[in-house]
């Protein structure tokens, strides 16, 4: 035994001694074995250690050498080639000289290099060594592809699972083994296997799978080459996203069929004969059109006539009835059916009889109820086949499974059913079908065929249970009801719930149980104040059936106090529906009947058995709640209504109005603005959409309507809501209040036989008028033009203005007239009156440099349109602007026109002369502006939506320029027709302080810089040091004034312009500006490959920037004047003379130009207020 165990451990050891010898590169064994599936891994230019080699020796003779031979063999060992060196051995290391794989036709032949060393005589008994290697090319890339080939620079993933990514390899000779993909988001994952990724493949090409769990994924992929080698790995990354950007889109024309990321509900209604003409286009990740597989579902209906083209291909449609066209591209499909119907001209339900079905009846557990579907004309009668069914509710009745005896034999499909179930709708489709009855409830039953229906009512009752009576313990009751005759108590008796009832004992000893069984009462004995009324208990309450053993009395008694208490003698509910879906309103009435006629009435309404709180009138509206909040598919109404007569009472309980409600559909309703209110004279856009079991309904048809929030109809003065599909525009034009209105906005769709509806409630709030600005001086009548054209801007053209009422005062009193001394207080003033207080009339006077008064603007119907304010100014006129210029609206330019033109509807401008300033349309700063006026634009002082607002136009003055300014312009009213000309008339005023800045002041540089400042700042161009500062006597450097510069040009993009400066960074201020002024010629560096952003500018360098800038133009300047032009700099002399012929730039001095003195920032600011105006 210790032999047997000393052997093993000398064989273990000799195992260990040869395993060490294994070269660290090798994949492979290399026990010496003559099988080329041996072999040993390596890559070209790569050494290894090759001890068996080194270790050999010939033992026939001393002088006797070993000699090598390299072949190409296959994975059988048989020779392919023997010429090439693929390894060589020297100095105890082999080394791949060439890879031992072949490329034939595109296809990669893993072959192998059979190495031997042998002795050079044939006598030596030295056994010859061989080894195998595998000689892979290193790693340099690889290339994503599609199905069709195509290269991809990223990835775009539908989402889904077993996704193919194509690839090819660089190159095709490195080991396709050592590639490891990962992706940087959880939501996309490789598939793999034992660990590693799985590469397989098919007719396209080697691929990996990918599982996408989510859309909206932007993230990248890593792939690794040649990892855990030898030699340096290759990485690649791309670019991927997820979601919707890989999208398949089936067209006829330029409507949509269907698109792969749809709900797939989408259909196409054809006739008998026509050719649809399909185009498909695909997002380039799924790979060319021209390798779809196209389906239709029915050829009999509609079949392809021709192969598909480049993504074309036809459809002929061959008779009634439906297919569904598939188109599949790279893991994306698009469906649509193709409805043969509009030939169908009605449907009808018939019964088995062949009649015209009428509501039924069934009980629970019923399967009997079997409906046809007719369609016409005769000769489209087999499109029944096609025929929809639904039911209102499944959860009480439901289609029955069709069985093997309910099929039929096609003459071209062969054996079919009668009808089919959609598992994800419920609903049916065949020419027939079957019912179960699965619990007591009324539902409809509708039938679809094209654009037709018909439908039918079943109400299913509990299957009645006969219940043994036996015993009555009492069969005398008291009760008291309103006098009357013998018929009328009776009556009375009859038609209330309380006393239509008795108790009663089914069973005997200890199985005895207590039954209520009902009463019919016959005929009464009237006597006085009382009356005896004698019934008798009956066999059937409709649910359950009642039999009375033999001794069991069956007749009962009532002893009956008459009196003249008011009495509700009958209750009958209407309702609105009595189906429906969440959010659905259910409107009731309780109409009662009562004795006397004069008792007043009280109502309290009842849900399910629950009192439902502040219900206390003859109208109900009741909202289905939420599944979330309330998951019940039947709700029990009733109306306890009680009737009060000379301090007496009596209540009585309706029968139950049961709505029945689909859980499965929803209709949603939205705004499509974000906005959590609104103003008058905003236009809401709605959107509604119906969904079935949360997949949304396509081409669902809504109406719309707006109410209050107590269900009233709304006011057609309040809003409006146009629309007749699944999006509608609700036209707000007043609220009832300044506080604001809720609109309540409600959508209704009739699908199936039944109409759903749902709602949403917008907020309205007044239009927040623009404030108008007055100059009264000492007091002025109110400029009740401006008012009411601030009013019409703000709640919309269609804005009718009756009146105004002023609210708080500030700083100021208003008066009914300039003669008058009475307040104003809350009178209504009138836009036209004939005898109340004229708007026109209200005069203000105030002493105050600001003061304001608030005011709010109704209609005629005294709907609230806008609110606003006039704030009136003792000291400034209304046409006084500064430098920077200003908008008609601020110079209150309509009031002037309509003062002398009221019935103008626009005006033509005449433009200004260029040496006062220019005129501009929609106007933000001097680099943001829509266009320059020309005379021949049409500016409208009421504009619509598509017309130009006079109070758009902006004019900017040139600089310097001061004092009074007029601009002509010709009005024109209805129909064009010429009114006359007029002038608006403005001011410029001069500033001496910047009213943005706190240091520039008058006793600084305020008094020349202060308008160009201001101007600069207005304009975008230039910012302060910091909130208040501007820090003019600071010195400008070159890179702000590029920066300015460029943000006068508006800041364009430099995309791909290279940046040729060291000192000018990715992350600074001027980066883009210095390279778009290189770019452009207007800069150049200072040398060596710099810009000197932060040098000082001069005032030379400025001129010779704003030369370029303008392209070079000619110089008609004059440099005489000047001692100091000698100074100038040779590269800057034509600069500067264009510079002062223009005016950009002036002297120190009358004499001096100071050409390299550095320019400050308020010296910048006024050049380039004057290069920009000029």
């Amino acid at each position: 035994m210790k032999k047997k165990l000393s052997r093993l451990l000398c064989a273990l050891l000799v195992m260990t001694m040869v395993l060490a010898m294994v070269p660290a590169g090798s994949a492979a064994g290399t026990d010496g074995g003559s099988s080329a599936a041996n072999t040993i891994v390596m890559y070209v230019d790569d050494a290894i250690r090759a001890d068996e080699f080194r270790d050999f020796e010939c033992t026939a003779h001393p002088k006797a050498s070993a000699t090598t031979t390299c072949t190409l063999v296959d994975d059988k060992d048989r020779e392919i080639s023997s010429r090439g060196s693929y390894v060589s051995y020297s100095g105890g290391y082999i080394t791949a000289k060439s890879t031992t794989l072949t490329v034939k036709n595109g296809a990669v032949e893993e072959n192998v290099a059979k190495f031997t060393m042998k002795c050079s005589t044939s006598n030596c008994t030295t056994a010859p060594v061989t080894r195998y290697y595998k000689v892979y090319s290193k790693a340099t890339g690889i290339t994503l592809k599609n199905a069709s080939g195509t290269t991809l620079s990223s990835l775009s993933l539908p989402v889904g699972n077993n996704q193919k990514i194509y690839y090819t390899l660089t190159p095709t000779t490195m080991n396709p083994d050592n590639i490891e993909v990962s992706f940087r988001n959880d939501g996309i994952e490789v598939v793999k296997e034992n660990g590693s990724t799985k590469f397989d493949k098919d007719s396209n090409g080697t691929y990996f799978l990918v599982n996408v769990a989510k859309g909206g994924i932007a993230t990248k992929v890593d792939v690794i080459l040649d990892g855990n080698t030898g030699h340096k790995q290759v990485e690649k990354v791309f670019e991927v996203v997820t979601g919707s950007a890989a999208v398949l889109t089936l067209k006829t024309g330029s409507t949509v069929l269907a698109q792969s990321n749809d709900d797939g509900d989408s259909y196409y209604e054809a006739d008998v004969g026509k050719t649809i003409a399909i185009t498909a286009t695909a997002d380039s990740a799924l790979g060319s059109v021209s390798n779809i597989e196209w389906d239709s579902s029915n050829p009999q209906v509609a079949a392809f006539t021709d192969t598909a083209s480049n993504g074309k291909i036809s459809l002929k449609v061959n008779k009634a009835g439906k297919t569904t066209v598939t188109a599949t591209l790279g893991g994306a499909t698009a469906k649509f059916e193709v409805r043969v119907l509009k030939s169908v001209t009605g449907v009808s339900i018939l019964d088995k009889d062949g009649y015209a079905m009428e509501d039924q009846t069934v009980n629970v557990n019923s399967k009997t109820l079997t409906a046809f579907a007719s369609a016409k004309p005769s000769k489209y009668a087999d499109a029944a086949r096609y025929a929809t069914w639904s039911i209102s509710n499944t959860d009480i009745l439901d289609f029955d499974e069709a069985g093997k005896d309910d099929m039929y034999k096609d003459s071209e499909e062969g054996w079919l059913y009668k009808w089919k179930i959609d598992p994800d709708s419920g609903d049916a489709e065949g020419s027939e079908v079957r019912f179960k009855a699965l619990r007591a409830g009324t539902v409809t039953v509708t039938v679809n065929l094209g654009d037709y229906s018909d439908s039918f009512r079943v109400t299913v009752k509990k299957a009645a249970a006969t219940i043994t009576i036996n015993n009555i313990p009492v069969t005398k009751i008291t009760a008291t009801v309103r006098r009357g005759t013998a018929r009328e108590i009776v009556d009375r008796l009859n038609n209330n719930s309380m006393y239509r009832q008795i108790l009663a004992i089914s069973g005997t000893g200890t199985n005895a149980t207590n039954v209520v069984v009902p009463v019919e009462w016959i005929s009464a004995e009237v006597d006085g104040d009382k009356a005896t009324v004698r019934g008798q208990v009956v066999t059937s309450d409709g649910e359950n059936n009642f039999e009375y053993v033999e001794d069991c009395p069956v007749n009962v008694t009532a002893n009956v106090t008459l009196t003249d208490e008011a009495a509700v003698t009958n209750i009958n509910i209407t309702g609105n529906k009595d189906n429906a879906i969440e959010n659905d309103v259910i409107r009731l009435t309780a109409n009662a009947t009562v004795e006397p006629t004069g008792a007043d009435l009280e109502y309290q309404w009842y849900v399910n058995g629950k009192a439902i709180s502040g219900e206390t009138k003859a109208t109900l509206s009741y909202t289905i709640p939420k599944s979330s909040k309330d998951s019940s598919t039947l709700y029990k109404f009733q109306c306890e209504v009680t009737a009060i007569n000379k301090g007496t009472s009596n209540s009585v309980m309706s029968k139950e109005f049961n709505v029945t409600v689909s859980r499965d559909y929803t209709v949603s309703v939205t705004a499509t603005s974000a906005k959590t209110s609104y103003t008058v004279g905003d236009k809401v856009e709605m959107k509604a959409t119906l969904y079935y079991k949360g997949s949304a309904v396509s081409n669902s048809s809504f109406s719309w309507q707006l109410f209050d929030t107590n269900d009233n109809a709304l006011d057609s003065g309040i809003a409006t809501v146009t629309g007749n599909n699944a999006t509608a525009t609700v036209n707000t034009k007043g609220v009832k209040s300044a506080k604001g209105d809720k609109i309540v906005v409600r959508a209704t769709v009739d699908y199936r036989g039944y109409s759903y509806s749902s709602s949403e409630t917008i907020t309205v709030n007044p239009a927040e008028a623009a404030t108008v600005k007055q100059s009264v001086g000492s007091g002025a009548a109110l400029k009740s033009s401006s008012i009411i054209s601030a009013v019409t801007k703000a709640a919309g053209s269609s804005a009718k203005v009756s009146y105004i009422v002023f609210g708080s005062e500030r700083s100021c009193k208003l008066t009914k007239s300039s003669s008058s001394s009475s307040s104003i207080g809350d009178t209504k003033c009138y836009v036209s009156t004939t005898s109340g207080q004229k708007l026109s009339d209200v005069y203000v006077k105030t002493s105050a440099s600001s003061a304001s008064v608030t005011y709010t603007a109704y209609d005629a119907d005294d709907y609230v349109l806008a609110t606003g304010t006039v704030s009136f100014d003792a000291n400034d006129s209304d046409d006084t602007i500064t430098s920077s210029g200003a908008s008609f609206k601020a110079m209150a330019a309509v009031d002037q026109i309509t003062e002398e033109y009221p019935e103008a509807e626009y005006v033509k401008l005449d433009l200004p002369r260029a040496s006062e300033g220019k005129l501009y349309f929609d106007f933000n700063t001097i680099s943001d502006f829509k266009r320059e006026v020309k005379d021949s634009d049409k500016y409208y002082l009421n504009a619509s939506s598509s017309q130009d607002d006079i109070e758009d136009v902006y004019f900017l003055p040139v600089y310097g320029v001061k004092g009074k300014i007029t601009i002509d312009y010709t009005a024109y009213g209805s129909n064009n027709s010429d009114l006359g000309t007029g002038k608006i008339t403005l001011s410029v005023k001069s500033k001496t302080a910047s009213s943005k800045f706190t240091d520039v002041t008058a006793s600084n540089v305020g008094s020349w810089a202060a308008d160009s400042i201001d101007f600069c700042a207005d304009n975008d161009l230039v910012n302060g040091k910091s909130t208040y500062s501007f820090a003019p006597k600071d010195n400008l450097t070159r890179g702000q004034l590029v920066a300015i510069l460029y943000r006068a040009a508006g800041s364009p993009s430099v995309t791909g312009t290279t940046n040729p400066f060291n000192d000018v960074k990715t992350g600074d201020y001027y980066y883009n500006a210095v390279l778009w002024a290189y770019k452009n010629d207007v800069v150049n560096g200072t040398g060596a490959g710099k810009f000197s952003p932060n040098a000082n500018v001069t005032r030379e360098q400025i001129a010779a920037i704003l030369y370029r800038y303008m392209g070079s133009p000619a110089a008609t300047g004059s440099l005489s004047g000047y001692t100091d032009r000698s100074k100038i700099s040779s590269w800057a002399t034509t600069a500067m003379q264009w510079a002062i012929g223009k005016g950009y730039i002036t002297g120190t001095s009358s004499t001096t130009l100071d050409p390299r003195g550095q320019a400050t920032r308020a010296q910048a600011a006024v050049m380039l207020h004057r290069f920009l105006t000029k």
